[in-house]
This record gives structure tokens, C-alpha cells and sequence, in this order.
């Protein structure tokens, strides 16, 4: 009598980490969108979606929180940038926005056709997050900083 082969799903584990800032969150984020995007394996997607939404539902709260001056030089430039990332809406909504879609994807009740359409719609909200997340926020100038935001 021949075994059953027992296949593992190839779902990255992707811990969420308290100390974590809200730029490598964001990214982490990113990624998962893409794993997700990238994973055929319905069930794999599905926990993938189900992971973004926690990571998403983590970072939401800290989205409106001022960036500690330990971290402003890393949001400092000596140029300003040419055009920031936009879309009409906040970073919490955007957020909400992500959060949602995830949460869709990771119930899997819905056509493919759909399915893929907001799996695009989620990649590129999470990248447009990103974005503005990383975002420089200070333009160093003779005279000190001044807020580009």
C-alpha cells in the first residue's frame, strides 16, 4: 500500500514584531501583497490576505502618530522631491481601504476574474502606502527645516 504524499503549503510566517517601525511595517506590508498576488495555492493565498490584515490592522493606529525626532534625518532631504505620492485620502483611510480588501481575498468567495482585479487593486494601494509612509517629510534648507507636508 502506497503512502500519500502530504504537500506543505508554502505560506511565508510572517511575525508581527512590537518594536517594528512604521516604515518597515509598511514594507512588510508591501511584500505580503505581492506573496499574496505571486501565490497560486488558494489556500496558501488565503492565509497570506489573512496575515496582511494583521499587519495592516497593527499599523493603522500608528499612522497618525508624529515621527519621533530620533527618526526625522531618515525623513529629512536636501532637495525637494519632485512630486509626492498622491491620492485623496488619508493614511488611516488607506489603510482601512487595504485592511478590507485583504479580508475579501482571504474569504475566497468571489470570482476569479474579481479576485485578481482586487488583488491588483491591493498591490497598488499597498505600494501608493508605502510610498507615502517612506515619504520624505523635512526639506533642509540654510535656514533650518521646513515641513514639505
Amino acid at each position: 500500500m502506497e503512502a500519500t504524499a502530504v504537500f506543505q503549503l508554502p505560506v511565508p510566517t510572517d511575525f508581527i514584531d512590537p518594536e517594528e517601525d512604521f516604515v518597515t511595517a509598511a514594507a512588510r506590508c508591501e511584500r505580503l501583497g505581492v506573496a499574496g498576488q505571486d501565490t497560486e495555492n488558494m489556500a496558501a493565498q488565503r492565509e497570506i490576505y489573512r496575515q496582511l490584515g494583521e499587519h495592516l490592522s497593527r499599523l493603522l493606529p500608528e499612522l497618525n502618530e508624529p515621527i519621533p525626532l530620533a527618526c526625522r534625518e531618515a525623513f529629512t532631504v536636501d532637495t525637494r522631491p519632485a512630486a509626492p505620492p498622491t491620492l485623496n485620502c488619508d493614511s488611516d483611510l488607506l489603510c482601512e481601504y487595504c485592511i478590507a480588501l485583504s479580508e475579501l481575498l482571504a474569504q475566497g468567495r468571489m470570482p476569479i476574474s474579481i479576485e485578481d482585479t482586487l488583488q491588483g487593486l491591493l498591490g497598488d494601494l499597498l505600494r501608493l502606502q508605502t510610498d507615502l509612509i517612506s515619504a520624505p517629510r523635512w526639506l533642509r534648507t540654510p535656514d533650518g527645516l521646513v515641513p514639505l507636508v
